[in-house]
């Protein structure tokens, strides 16, 4: 999933049954939650206990978390685009990070965070080199200690951290609406950010049109930033106006940080979602400039008997960019998970494979 050539939209895509979790996990509102997503493995800490989950190809075991990190509570993880995956966690009161490359963690760290170790978010470079963002501020690792380097030039939407140890941050500057988004560079050991472009207005135009209320990004954030530099953004399905779903969305690409852009239209989500109403994008995965894939929540429509609505179960559905018969590239549905319930807790997330991950309090599933 992470070369260049895309799969045919007809090719098997392997997906395990749903897996118990083997432990009654109660996430509370844990944000990203709690996956650990290497190649095609899959690791899940239950929080309120001292155990994780494994789960891969069909099967799942339960065991003790690494003695590394005993007594850690509101676990937080993040893929960075380097591969590694930055981690933040509670223990005896203080918030600690450290780096996990799929088989074990790296060494652990104070961290300046204040605040739930979930919402001081960390990012690492090849070489294992950490960064953090808590409070509006991106803090640096130098040595054991983090030192603060104030605020990006914009508030991220996105931001991560490639192999290279360039920071790259995708925000919106409220003063400067002549971009929807912004795209700054932080190379390593340099002097200070560099923009490199901005998807503008103009850029999204064409489709326009056609979003009720125009191009506009998710709560999770603009898409992803794949290994080979290569930015991705989707517009996002909302609820607008009378309350119905916008059937159109886009998929934007720029292959030169976010100069010049390339915008593909979706197939109708009556297609990718098998006529459900889209609600939201959930999780993205770039693999390179061609390979994406991400995970749309859908519905049925909710019911109204006058005085409330009633919300059917949701569903995670796994979109993936692929080539037709024909070999034009389009866009497909590769599979579906359903909720346990509107307002069940579930995770979505991807390995730098591509592997997807479901998480729901039923148990895993995972799509190859």
């Amino acid at each position: 999933m992470t070369g260049a050539t895309l799969r045919a939209c007809d090719s098997i895509i392997e997906v395990t049954p749903t897996l118990p979790t083997g432990y009654n996990w109660n996430l509370g509102a844990l944000i990203p939650g709690p996956l650990l997503l290497s190649r095609d493995r899959a690791q899940i800490f239950l929080e309120g206990s001292q155990l994780w989950t494994t789960a891969s190809h069909g099967s799942a075991s339960t065991a003790n978390i690494p003695a590394q990190i005993s007594g850690a509570s509101g676990f937080g993880s993040w893929r960075s685009v380097s591969g590694l995956w930055g981690t933040t966690f509670t223990i005896a009161g203080k918030v600690k990070t450290s780096t996990y490359d799929g088989s074990s963690f790296g060494a652990l760290y104070d961290t300046p965070c204040t605040g739930s170790a979930n919402s001081c978010e960390a990012r690492a470079a090849g070489d294992s080199h950490l960064w953090l963002y808590n409070g509006g501020n991106l803090y640096e690792q130098s040595g054991a200690t983090f030192q603060n380097r104030g605020g990006p030039p914009v508030t991220p939407s996105l931001w991560d951290v490639n192999a290279a140890g360039t920071v790259i941050v995708l925000g919106h500057d409220p003063l400067q609406n002549a971009s929807i988004l912004e795209v700054w560079t932080l190379v390593a050991n340099a002097g200070g950010w560099t923009k490199t472009g901005a998807l503008k207005p103009s850029d999204v135009a064409a489709a326009n049109a056609a979003i009720e209320g125009g191009f506009q990004l998710g709560a999770k954030g603009p898409g992803a930033v794949a290994p080979d530099g290569s930015i991705h953004v989707w517009s996002d399905a909302r609820c607008v106006g009378t309350g119905q779903r916008n059937k159109t969305q886009v998929h934007v690409r720029s292959k030169d940080g976010g100069a010049t852009w390339d915008v593909e239209t979706l197939p109708s989500t009556d297609t990718l979602t098998n006529n459900l109403m889209s609600w939201s994008d959930s999780a993205f995965f770039a693999g390179s400039y061609e390979n994406v894939r991400w995970v749309m929540v859908a519905s049925p429509t909710p019911t109204f008997d006058g005085f409330a609505y009633t919300y059917p179960n949701r569903t995670y559905d796994v979109i993936t960019r692929c080539t037709d018969k024909g070999g034009a590239p389009t866009y497909m549905r590769i599979a579906s998970e359903s909720l346990p319930g509107w307002t069940d807790p579930s995770y979505a997330g991807f390995s730098e494979r591509g592997v997807a991950t479901l998480l729901t309090s039923v148990g895993v599933s995972q799509v190859y």
